[in-house]
């Protein structure tokens, strides 16, 4: 839709950013002063951040890399703020009030979203460590600093934790915070991976809240090359940028609406579970559920719908498969010739927009969708304006 993400602001709490001030994949942030920012909150030297850890350099890639043809950010043309919070080499508790010092600065740089792509369980200093009876929102700093972020207006995106597959197997701090969105991490197929941590909060809340792919995910990487690599730390920077094209085109909305339009454009949104939480979000349809012209809230009873209405030259019908199946959207003229008909398998509570394109062609006058699946079918008319 053209949506890059401008005039939004992502500041990324990582561990370092080595040689971002270098690689060509960023060349573009440099240019267009896009990198508005950057602090070392751990060596208080702000140009170590460039000589530190590669973590940041990829999760930074995910979003603001922009090497046409090879890798395109999910938020190429967003404003960035850099800020290096984590000691690599160790893990203390000091880190966390690294990050509530970065989100501190970032809200008064007036920053929209926050990306950090970390996760606190366990440290060195076995009498720092929480259990997952801490893990209910309130209880470690870094979530109660997340919380009060997204208090002041901010999307605050973290990973879930890569503890899935260890004895701990639970999210980590500040995935459980309560305005958090936390990330889940996929495979290729949609399908959750062993190493991604798993909710619910100690409190029964459903986390991760949102999932998106975290296994071999295109990064640039230390030498400055393009491979892939896994973790939560990749599925959360997905969304993040994705937040913020999406906050792009709905400048007027706080950042509460935004995420409740992305959470309930998600697969599992009437069923979430603790693996995936409300499933994977659906961008596009949040869009257009947003577009809507009435404002009225969103109901699933209300599909199969369709817009523009009139239309001219493309037609969106937007469908909810609450079972899974075989669903397909048909359009017919009024001497019952169909037009043009697409076909798609869609997964339990799944919604799906389907997409028409090429209609300026055909004549003005009303037409008749048929959307639906074998077992629930429905008719909507819709004019050709």
């Amino acid at each position: 839709l053209g949506f890059r993400g401008e005039n939004k602001t992502i500041a990324v709490l990582d561990a370092g950013f080595f040689k971002v001030n270098e690689y060509n994949a960023f060349d573009s942030l440099w240019l267009n002063q896009r990198i508005v920012g950057y602090r070392d909150f751990v060596d208080l030297q702000d140009d170590s951040i460039f000589k530190e850890s590669a973590h940041g350099l990829s999760v930074l890639s995910i979003m603001g890399g922009n090497l046409p043809g090879e890798i395109v950010g999910t938020a190429p043309a967003s404003d960035y703020w850099l800020m290096r919070t984590e000691e690599g080499a160790t893990e203390y508790q000091i880190e966390e009030y690294n990050c509530t010092a970065g989100a501190e600065l970032a809200d008064i740089a007036g920053v929209d979203i926050i990306n950090s792509s970390l996760g606190y369980s366990t440290f060195d200093d076995p009498a720092m460590s929480y259990t997952y009876a801490d893990m209910n929102g309130n209880t470690t700093v870094i979530s109660r600093a997340a919380d009060i972020a997204a208090t002041k207006g901010m999307i605050v995106v973290t990973s879930a934790g890569n503890l899935g597959s260890s004895l701990w197997r639970y999210i980590s701090a500040p995935a459980d915070g309560h305005n958090v969105v936390s990330i889940g991490a996929l495979n290729h197929d949609g399908h959750y991976t062993a190493f991604s941590s798993r909710g619910p909060t100690v409190d029964g809340r459903v986390k991760p809240d949102l999932s998106a792919q975290g296994r071999d995910v295109l990064v640039v990487n230390r030498a400055g090359s393009l491979s892939t690599g896994s973790g939560t730390s990749f599925a959360s920077p997905i969304i993040a940028g994705l937040f913020a094209c999406l906050w792009q085109a709905f400048p007027e909305k706080t950042s509460r609406e935004i995420i409740e339009n992305v959470l309930e454009s998600a697969s599992h949104f009437m069923g979430p579970n603790d693996s995936l939480g409300y499933g994977i979000p659906d961008f596009r349809l949040a869009f257009l559920k947003m577009q809507e012209e009435s404002g009225s809230p969103y109901q699933r009873d209300r599909l199969p719908l369709a817009f523009p209405n009139p239309f001219t030259n493309e037609l969106h019908v937007m469908l909810f498969a609450r079972n899974a199946g075989v669903y397909s959207v048909e359009l017919f003229d009024t001497f019952g010739k169909r037009i043009t008909r697409k076909e798609r398998h869609l997964g339990e509570l799944r919604f799906y927009d389907f997409y028409f394109s090429g209609l300026e062609k055909l004549p003005k006058g009303i037409y008749i969708l048929r959307a639906g699946s074998a077992k629930d079918v429905k008719t909507v008319k819709v004019v050709k304006g």
